[in-house]
């Protein structure tokens, strides 16, 4: 079968896919494993004498990850029609752990975000005569102002703004039952 990247259809099927992985990501994460799997990631002694194999839990998740990365892969190849082994190189892992950090990287809709956000970033900078040179740079400083301002991400951020803006309008709902 043959994709042409250039085709409508092709950033549909790479759009239904990533939507398809992250509710199924969601949906794992929701289970009994995936609680085990936030117990590791906050306590892995606790859960180890609760009596679970932390790594068989471990090894489960490599592999779900290891095939999501493959998947991702294979689309990513899809859309670029180029592979080459220079993607192995350690500056693109960094750039999916900054997607991550800036994204919040404690929610996958959020890390999600971050990339794509980040993405366009990057290509609206690169692309700007003035800023071709300095783009890492720009991509740097994003990140360093949301590890120290954002610590959660913007998840985190429009997580907490969602829960202010609630808090102040069950206040007011609350004060007019009141009067």
């Amino acid at each position: 079968m043959e994709f042409d990247p250039y085709l409508v259809e092709t950033y549909y099927l790479i759009a239904v896919i990533t939507c398809l992985v992250l509710i199924g990501a969601r949906w794992l994460v929701n289970t009994k494993v995936g609680v085990v799997l936030q117990a590791i990631r906050d306590n892995e002694e606790r859960v180890r004498y609760l009596g679970y194999d932390v790594a068989i839990y471990k090894v489960f998740f490599f592999c779900i990850s290891a095939a999501i990365a493959g998947l991702a892969g294979m689309l990513y190849v899809i859309a670029a029609e180029f592979a080459s082994p220079t993607y192995m190189n350690i500056g693109f892992s960094i750039s999916m752990v900054v997607w991550a950090a800036v994204g919040g990287r404690w929610s996958l809709l959020g890390a999600c975000i971050g990339a794509i956000l980040l993405n366009v970033v990057e290509a609206t900078v690169s692309e700007t005569e003035m800023l071709v040179e300095a783009w890492q740079l720009i991509i740097g400083a994003i990140f360093l102002f949301v590890v120290l301002v954002m610590p959660r991400g913007l998840a985190g951020f429009i997580q907490a703004v969602a829960d202010l803006a609630l808090a102040r309008l069950h206040k007011a709902v609350r004060e007019r039952r009141v009067r």
